[in-house]
């Protein structure tokens, strides 16, 4: 058996797509946790060598926004998957 039951997935074709979407925001939501702990790193970075921290902050910003509206679109995905 894999991630996914086969004799679930052949008797609710439905779930199929569900799935699919609930994947795809999940991959995308651990490359944007990435891109932040990056950002993070950076800010770091910028912060020891006294630079300016508006590149480094604005990208943090983007990826915080980023990540809630990606949880927001994993809940009404799921909902809409019953």
């Amino acid at each position: 058996m894999g991630p996914v039951d086969p004799v679930l997935s052949k008797r609710v074709p439905g779930a199929r797509r569900a799935l699919a979407r609930l994947a795809t925001v999940g991959v995308l939501a651990g490359v944007v946790a990435l891109v932040q702990a990056l950002g993070v790193a950076w800010t770091v970075t910028a912060l020891v060598r006294q630079e300016s921290l508006a590149a480094p902050l604005g990208l943090l910003v983007a990826t915080m926004v980023a990540r809630g509206l990606l949880a927001a679109a994993g809940e009404v995905v799921a909902r809409h998957a019953g």
